[in-house]
């Protein structure tokens, strides 16, 4: 009878540490499930925040255009952007949607080449400047090569374009649709109908598989000259 017990004792004894070990092993990989994930969470979020645009300044372009419907209103502004110090190898302009809202309007534009208008051409970021970009926009060059509806596209808030402050030949690749590391960009964008003084903004760019950056801005109640600068006040 004893013996009899004393086996039953030990099987129960085996059958709770069988239960332990089990139990322990589920918990385990749970623990390191959840770890892992942790882990793919985390590298997630820092691969969004470094995906993404800086915006450092912006500057607008008044209408001095006397028999123009937006006369007097800023009718092209200029967003001083980079990619943030630590941030991703580089960002396809492609990638990357601009949105823009006021009071009474909110439009979402993408990129468009300011020469060639398709996008698919590789050309050289240098060859973009501040100056050659801007006169593409104010004198129509897209119309004068028949690209209308592109030229009506960016006017009407639909689209945004690109020069080059900062080009850096020395990138890994010299492409006029990407934004590398150490360069700079000044994108442009026609808001539909103008500003006018007071009117607030918000302007915000977000990137594919990446993160957003945005900027409000109050427009100041009197422009002092034709460029007014608009951010940071």
């Amino acid at each position: 009878m004893r013996g009899d017990i004393g086996i039953s004792t030990l099987i129960i004894f085996i059958v709770i540490v069988l239960i332990a070990t089990v139990a322990a092993i589920v918990l385990l990989n749970a623990a390191n499930s959840l770890k892992n994930q942790a882990q793919i969470t985390q590298k997630e979020s820092q691969a969004k925040f470094m995906r993404r645009l800086e915006i450092t300044d912006i500057y607008g372009w008044v209408d001095t255009n006397s028999s123009s419907p937006t006369y007097g209103r800023i009718r092209i502004i200029g967003i001083t952007a980079r990619i943030p110090s630590g941030g991703t190898e580089y960002i396809d302009l492609r990638d990357t949607v601009l949105t823009f809202s006021t009071g009474n309007i909110v439009k979402s534009a993408t990129f468009v080449d300011a020469g060639d208008a398709d996008n698919e051409t590789v050309g050289n970021p240098c060859d973009k400047t501040p100056d050659s970009v801007y006169n593409t926009i104010v004198e129509g060059v897209w119309r004068d090569l028949g690209k209308e509806d592109v030229y009506y596209k960016f006017m009407n808030g639909e689209y945004y374009t690109v020069s080059w402050i900062i080009c850096k030949t020395d990138s890994p690749m010299v492409d006029d649709r990407m934004v590398f590391p150490g360069q700079i960009i000044r994108i442009y964008y026609a808001p539909p109908d103008g500003l006018l003084p007071g009117e607030h903004v918000t302007i915000s760019f977000t990137v594919s598989s990446g993160g957003s950056t945005g900027v409000e801005f109050t427009v100041p109640d009197v422009f002092e000259g034709s460029v007014v600068r608009l951010y940071p006040p």
